[in-house]
């Protein structure tokens, strides 16, 4: 916690105002979803549509990837330091709101593990980049994907 603060300190002043909103809407997110019912969740994700695979959506321009990249990033390492370490619906939540605050495209993708387990995973792409949730996707079988409002 001291090293995440003492970064926080050596951060320039817009880096620092980024980090704050991300750290802002992770906390609104897991209170959030704390509170409401589960037949509430779908309209904060977005407009549902079927699966989409990242990997055929319209490439992003190079600029919103960058911010998205850095926001994915700020975002899990914020949710590494707090107490009740944000999951990954958490996470993709914070990194939307984070992105479209700033004009930014997101897509979140929802999927399952699979049918005996029904492990679930969330994850955001801006364009066709995957910007948190990376890495366990693969292990998941899409089902839906909701673009931002």
């Amino acid at each position: 916690m001291l090293r995440a603060l003492k970064t926080a300190i050596t951060m320039d002043a817009g880096r620092r105002r980024l980090a704050l909103r991300c750290g802002f809407e992770l906390v609104r997110a897991s209170a959030q979803l704390a509170v409401v019912r589960r037949s509430a969740i779908s309209p904060l994700l977005g407009d549902a549509r079927p699966a989409l695979d990242p990997a055929g959506l319209a490439p992003a321009s190079d600029a919103d990837l960058r911010l998205g990249i850095e926001v994915g990033r700020l975002v899990a390492r914020i949710a590494a330091v707090l107490p009740w370490h944000p999951g990954c619906l958490r996470q993709v939540l914070a990194c939307r709101r984070t992105l479209t605050a700033r004009g930014v495209e997101t897509v979140i993708h929802l999927g399952v593990a699979d049918a005996a387990t029904l492990g679930a995973h969330a994850w955001v792409s801006v364009g066709n980049i995957v910007v948190n949730g990376a890495g366990q996707q693969e292990a998941h079988t899409p089902l839906a994907s909701y673009r931002g409002r």
